[in-house]
């Protein structure tokens, strides 16, 4: 609605994952630099934590992107509703591999899973296994389940490589569960955007969607750090708000006065 009026080709503030739109903040590339260590290095498994909004599940895709460019090196799998029990985790993981049973014995399930994971480690093949939203993993019997993922080695290698995403409270849940616990061998926790990151963040997403003017004044920034907690989800949501106000009062830019009128006709999201 308001993209002609800023000469803008696009929207630069949604909320959906947009991986064009994705901005590496330094620990953001941190993060992601760990995963791909944790892969390459045969680490085993890695917890990746954040508050909500704070870009875990971008990581992750851009992440499952990377690799899925390289089929010939890598099988993934995605799980991103985790809340299974332990049996339901096991054929949803067969199911993403691409192998067909109709068996319900856990057992003849473990030995098809095995299977597959000799057959690619000795094809040259890496499988990895991304668990979102871990968190909401109420089953003490699907954390066992993925514990015994890494039970299978070959040559002293893992024959997968387990990430787990969630939000920090898993942090709590699994140290209930140290034979999970132990296994974790990288760990990192995202925070929200400092002030510079939020600045930063806003003129790279404004400059993707076709822009390079300063529509955001150096107020307004302050205004939606302090609002937004420097959590992207919400900063994100603040933004686009402020362009459709200013575009609705004839604005040439957007100053904390206007981020404050946002902020308090939407005071439900701080």
């Amino acid at each position: 609605m308001y993209l002609n009026y800023w000469k803008l080709t696009k929207s630069p503030f949604k909320n959906t994952p947009d991986l064009d739109f994705f901005y590496f903040s330094p620990q953001h590339e941190d993060a992601i630099t760990r995963m791909f260590y944790t892969l390459v290095e045969g680490r085993g498994a890695m917890l990746l934590t954040g508050e909500c909004g704070c870009g875990k599940t971008l990581i992750s895709r851009l992440f499952y992107r990377e690799l899925r460019n390289q089929r010939d090196k890598y099988t993934l799998v995605l799980i991103d509703n985790p809340n299974l029990n332990h049996h339901e985790l096991l054929r949803e993981i067969l199911f993403q591999l691409g192998i067909k049973t109709n068996n319900t014995d856990k057992s003849q399930i473990l030995q098809l899973l095995s299977s597959f994971l000799i057959e690619n480690y000795r094809a040259g093949k890496k499988t990895i296994i991304l668990v979102d939203e871990v968190q909401q993993i109420q089953s003490k019997a699907t954390l066992e389940e993925l514990r015994l993922l890494l039970n299978h080695h070959q040559d002293h290698d893992y024959l997968l490589t387990l990430f787990l995403l969630g939000q920090p409270e898993f942090n709590e849940i699994v140290s209930q569960f140290p034979q999970l616990d132990q296994r974790i061998s990288t760990r990192f926790n995202l925070t929200p955007f400092s002030i510079s990151e939020v600045e930063s963040y806003i003129i790279y997403r404004l400059k993707n969607a076709g822009t390079q003017q300063a529509i955001f004044k150096k107020d307004a920034i302050k205004g939606l750090y302090d609002a937004s907690r420097g959590i992207p989800r919400i900063l994100n949501h603040f933004c686009d708000s402020a362009l459709l106000l200013a575009f609705c009062q004839s604005k040439d830019f957007i100053d904390k006065s206007l981020v404050l009128q946002v902020v308090q006709s939407e005071s439900f999201i701080t």
